[in-house]
């Protein structure tokens, strides 16, 4: 029987070297010892943020741009991940396929929906006992002596009381609201993902209705007065994804510069960000032009309240566009 008491004396002994937790919690009156308590940090509480974006995106919809589209649904999709935020509005309409009509070319649209924050519990303080009434200075020294034992008697009991609080109460609670937070923003997540696959759906599946350039900036900023002017939404952003092929953009006619100036396009309080995915640089020594064309669109965005010197136009070749557009939209890359 004794050999059979110190075998599993031993055993219960050696549980702690092979990963196990010792079953041994003790308290003696003064400390407080249990091995399975592990500190567990709080994660920070989500802050409600009510200022919300307005995003309009442009894309063309021309057979000749369907590589460039589908490229351009992939980064809109890389870009929109790091951008959205629950509130958030994302309107696409296509552009660039005549100049027919305008109507209908509003292809998706949806508010990016607020799953709700789970409620936290919050931790309480445990009943600890106050430091006793500080001595006179010309107290005798026992007194003071004794004075301090009792102090340090105190803090010691202090101690204790308090680590056993956080492991027997605070840390459970807060591995439980941990729990509970993560799972929302595991939530969060899913829904601006389940977005961005539906916009991307859209842009593969839908058959483009007719919407040119001019046309098509002029309904971006019918809907940017609606929202932003009116102070609906706090930041109106508009993306583009086209080559911004409108034969009117490069005539010097009097008469087609009446008609767009008719349109009333206003981009004043929106940031404008042009993506030209067929050009690697901004140069004229390849087909695609993509300098002259920059010349003739800073000049059309100007005569719009856009401009690079005001800060909200930005014109995005090949050269990292994901990381330079999520930083301009005011994102962490």
């Amino acid at each position: 029987m004794k050999k059979h008491f110190l075998l599993l004396f031993l055993i219960l002994g050696l549980l702690p070297a092979f990963g196990c937790s010792s079953i041994f919690s003790y308290y003696d009156g003064n400390t407080y010892n249990n091995n399975n308590c592990l500190p567990i940090d709080v994660l920070p509480t989500p802050i409600i943020d009510d200022s919300y974006r307005y995003y309009v995106i442009l894309v063309e919809g021309s057979e000749e741009y369907i590589e460039y589209r589908d490229k351009g649904s992939e980064i809109l999709a890389d870009v929109l991940s790091e951008v959205l935020e629950p509130g958030d509005q994302v309107t696409a309409i296509w552009m660039e396929i005549s100049n027919n009509r305008t109507d209908e070319a509003i292809f998706f649209s949806s508010e990016i929906e607020q799953v709700p924050i789970p409620d936290i519990t919050h931790e309480s303080r445990p009943n600890l006992t106050p430091s006793p009434t500080p001595l006179l200075i010309d107290a005798p020294t026992t007194s003071k002596q004794q004075h301090q034992n009792e102090i340090d008697e105190i803090q010691r009991n202090n101690s204790r009381i308090e680590e056993e609080h956080n492991c027997e109460y605070v840390y459970p609670l807060r591995k439980n609201n941990n729990d509970n937070l993560a799972n929302w923003q595991e939530s969060q997540a899913m829904v601006i993902s389940q977005e961005i696959s539906k916009f991307q759906n859209h842009i593969s599946s839908i058959q483009p209705d007719v919407m040119s350039v001019f046309e098509a900036l002029h309904l971006a900023s019918d809907i940017f007065a609606d929202v932003c002017d009116q102070g609906i939404y706090d930041d109106c952003q508009l993306i583009i994804v086209s080559n911004m092929g409108d034969w009117r953009s490069i005539f010097d006619s009097g008469e087609i510069k009446y008609q767009v100036q008719e349109m009333n396009i206003d981009f004043s309080n929106v940031s404008v960000s042009v993506i030209w995915l067929e050009c690697k640089f901004f140069s004229d020594l390849f087909l695609n032009k993509c300098k002259t064309r920059l010349n003739t669109w800073v000049e059309h965005f100007s005569s719009f309240n856009a401009s690079e010197d005001q800060g909200n136009l930005i014109f995005l070749n090949q050269d990292n566009i994901v990381d330079r557009l999520v930083r301009y939209l005011g994102g962490e890359k």
